[in-house]
């Protein structure tokens, strides 16, 4: 392979490798941000904080959900298809959320499209894009570049949102934070494809339910998992509920930014080198 062959095919690695983290940034940063909205969803629903917390932790759980599933759709019609389905999603749910005004219509767009969306358009269906296309022994550093696009998003959303709810209102702040999802629909054709067509010749194609059997009896997958599900009491509690305990103890709600987007630079530098390591 000559050297023109070789500075193509890496900077067409590298621009899979930023679609996909791209992708990360724009559908966990809107997420993820969500929490600066509770009080302003509160106030002009009068629903309590109890039903808008309700809708939010459908939403965490159904986010996990999704994933395999969504994985699973990706490996049969593409992690393209699945990847657009999801922004599209996200996008969805987060604009009509101003429109609800009970339980339930949160609960639908908030805990079932937003959520649903990033769980298809999130790190499982987005590493298995990526790492298809890559050489094993860069694959560790590769899901490390994806893992940190979403902690960037949330370092570049948050402040995005914040400076929206003081410029435009919560309602139309909220409706610009789902279109900026539609950004990353772009990707979405630059991560087409599935795993049974790089699969090498000859390979065996393992099934879904063989893969999560397998998964189940493997005592690293079983640890693996009980860090993440430890992760969602404390990251996705805080970036919640943090801008309501920052207002109820009397500080200024500006804190609110700096705040939920100061731990992400060190988590978005930290996840390649994890990888490295």
């Amino acid at each position: 392979m000559n050297e023109t062959a070789v500075n193509r095919q890496r900077t067409a690695l590298w621009l899979v490798l930023l679609a996909a983290a791209g992708t990360f940034a724009l559908t966990m940063g809107t997420r993820q941000t969500m929490g600066l909205f509770l009080s302003p969803l509160n106030t002009a629903t009068g629903l309590g904080l109890g039903s808008i917390s309700l809708a939010f932790a459908f939403g965490q759980l159904w986010w996990g959900l999704t994933q395999p599933f969504a994985g699973a759709m990706a490996d049969k019609v593409g992690a393209g298809r699945v990847l657009f389905a999801g922004a599209i999603l996200v996008a969805v749910g987060t604009f009509i959320t101003p429109y609800m005004t009970t339980t339930w219509g949160l609960i639908l767009a908030i805990g079932v499209l937003s959520a649903g969306g990033a769980g298809m358009a999130g790190p499982a269906v987005l590493m298995a894009a990526t790492t298809r296309l890559i050489a094993p022994e860069k694959r560790g550093m590769a899901t490390g570049i994806v893992n940190a696009g979403g902690s960037f998003g949330q370092f570049v959303m948050a402040p995005i949102a914040a400076a929206l709810l003081v410029g435009v209102g919560w309602a139309n702040a909220m409706q610009v934070m789902g279109l900026l999802v539609l950004l990353c629909l772009p990707a979405a054709f630059l991560l087409k494809g599935n795993s049974l067509q790089s699969a090498p010749a000859g390979q065996k194609v393992v099934g879904t339910r063989e893969a999560i059997r397998t998964a189940l009896r493997n005592r690293s997958y079983l640890l693996l998992g009980a860090g993440f599900f430890v992760c969602g009491f404390h990251v996705a509690f805080l970036a919640t509920h943090l801008p309501g305990v920052i207002s109820s103890c009397g500080l200024p709600t500006m804190l609110n930014r700096p705040i939920i987007a100061s731990d992400q630079p060190a988590n978005s530098v930290g996840s390649p080198q994890e990888e490295i390591t």
